[in-house]
């Protein structure tokens, strides 16, 4: 399958550099990592995946969900079943 084939698949990043969250489709994050690595710069980004997910607006709950569980002060074990986790 080519990078292409994941443009309805999304992604909720997190950059803890920069204190917030960021939601694109998951052939944007690889086009944009394949882009980094083959023109050999540093990956100095702290992004990391948090959450896939079907659709933006899927995304944009989860992160609601996230934020609100962080503002609460709650780890991720108090709501691990609510974000799909076993």
């Amino acid at each position: 399958m080519s990078v292409a084939g994941f443009n309805k698949i999304w992604v909720l990043e997190w950059s803890s550099r920069q204190a917030t969250f960021h939601i694109q489709t998951v052939d944007k994050m690889l086009t944009r990592n394949m882009e980094t690595y083959l023109q050999r710069r540093n990956a100095d980004s702290d992004w990391i995946v948090v959450a896939v997910a079907e659709s933006r607006l899927e995304c944009q709950t989860i992160c609601q969900k996230l934020k609100a569980a962080f503002d609460a002060g709650d780890d991720f074990q108090q709501h691990r079943t609510g974000f799909g986790y076993k």
